[in-house]
């Protein structure tokens, strides 16, 4: 899973650290919870996922259904984001 990572932090302009560190940067978070959202969509539960970004499962989930909000309503950062990440990893 860490090479998923790796390549869908690429795909957006960012390395493997800065997704998995702490920084709360829009785009970089946007980022990191579409991360979130297609590990948990791929069966990864939230505990496994937030055990991987030094997260708590609860942060996990907030980001998963924000990441399912904001492209439900066509927010344009993550839905563009959303689309490079799943060019890179599928």
């Amino acid at each position: 899973m860490e090479d998923i990572i790796y390549i869908a932090a690429e795909s957006c302009g960012f390395s493997f650290d800065d997704v998995t560190g702490r920084s709360r940067r829009e785009c970089l978070s946007v980022v990191r919870q579409i991360i979130w959202h297609r590990l948990h969509g791929w069966g990864m539960s939230y505990g496994q996922i937030g055990e991987m970004f030094g997260r708590s499962h609860v942060s996990v989930l907030y980001g998963v259904n924000r990441v399912e909000d904001m492209v439900s309503i066509g927010d344009r950062l993550t839905v563009e984001l959303s689309r490079k990440v799943d060019e890179a990893v599928m």
